[in-house]
């Protein structure tokens, strides 16, 4: 349905509100929902997989299925960073334009022309920073929801193959658990998989930025927050 929707409605995600308006009228059936995309249908997906699990076999003596994942993937991966990027950036010019603004209206001799431009610019960069956050967040549980077809399809059709000696080692619960909760956390990870590519590129740009305007102070705050980064890793 939103990809033959025009491109205001697939920015602004009005092509959304038909299913919104039913949904207050009444509970939601199956018939009410919108039909998945055939690049979407698990079937498909699955197929696409297995094609790639032949291939990786074929390419290498020692396949790796983390390494046929990052071949199949890694143009959705750079397109959802390219699109963080620009979220990055707006953020950034936000927070440099209202540090502008400020300043020309402490000022008396900022003229009024200046004053506008800043805003206008500061409207502008609003509105590309809202869309552009949702679409990373859309985009992002989208190409997590892939992942986790594809690794759930990957994993099904490995246990239909396994012998019976082989499913002695390992439970029914060790499945379940796989399925029901591990390959969950890749869907809800998904909008978040490009920050380990575009974090650095943020704190890079940020702190030139505030090197700029309060000088070698600022390596003290960078600092601290880089020396907690491991911490956070081991308690989250």
């Amino acid at each position: 349905l939103n990809h033959k929707s025009p491109w205001p409605s697939l920015l602004s995600f009005a092509y959304s509100w038909k299913m919104i308006n039913v949904a207050r009228r009444k509970v939601l059936d199956k018939e009410d929902l919108p039909q998945v995309a055939g690049s979407d249908e698990a079937a498909r997906i699955g197929a696409w997989m297995e094609d790639a699990w032949r291939e990786e076999c074929a390419r290498s003596d020692k396949p790796n299925v983390l390494r046929m994942f990052v071949r199949k993937f890694c143009w959705w991966f750079i397109c959802l960073a390219a699109l963080q990027l620009c979220e990055v950036a707006a953020y950034i010019g936000v927070a440099l334009i209202v540090g502008e603004l400020l300043g020309g209206l402490s000022d008396p001799t900022a003229s009024l022309g200046y004053l506008m431009t800043c805003a206008s610019t500061l409207l502008l960069l609003g509105l590309l920073l809202n869309i552009t956050h949702h679409h990373v967040f859309h985009e992002g549980f989208h190409f997590g929801m892939r992942l986790r077809v594809a690794a759930m399809s990957l994993a099904y059709n490995k246990v239909l193959r396994l012998s019976l000696r082989a499913l002695t080692d390992v439970s029914a619960g060790q499945i379940m658990n796989m399925f029901s909760s591990d390959f969950y956390r890749m869907e809800y990870g998904g909008p978040f998989f490009q920050f380990v590519a575009t974090s650095p590129i943020h704190l890079l740009v940020v702190l030139v930025i505030v090197y700029q305007k309060i000088g070698p102070a600022s390596l003290i705050g960078i600092s601290l927050l880089v020396l907690l980064l491991p911490a956070q890793m081991v308690f989250s």
